[in-house]
């Protein structure tokens, strides 16, 4: 059965795992220690990242400006990356 979270407390579980990732806990670890399963903190992981790639790839997209990209540039070959990442999972 899932066990769902208040938004509060999912956003507090989303701190905690970020910042323990952030210092080399493994996701199991992480698990242990805030009290969510393995699964979920996969989830929180790997959605904090898709967020984070997509900032850098909007931020970059700016700096370019309007002008259509080349094929192969960063920016394109970052975007087709990040899409692919949504879809695979």
């Amino acid at each position: 059965m899932v066990r769902k979270f208040e938004a509060e407390r999912a956003e507090d579980l989303g701190k905690a795992a970020r910042a323990l990732y952030a210092k080399g806990k493994s996701i199991r670890a992480i698990s242990e220690q805030i009290g969510a399963s393995r699964s979920y903190v996969h989830r929180i992981l790997m959605r904090a990242r898709a967020e984070h790639l997509a900032a850098i790839v909007s931020q970059r997209r700016i700096a370019q400006g309007n002008d259509p990209l080349p094929p192969g540039n960063i920016i394109s070959m970052g975007a087709i990356s990040l899409h692919n990442r949504r879809y695979v999972h």
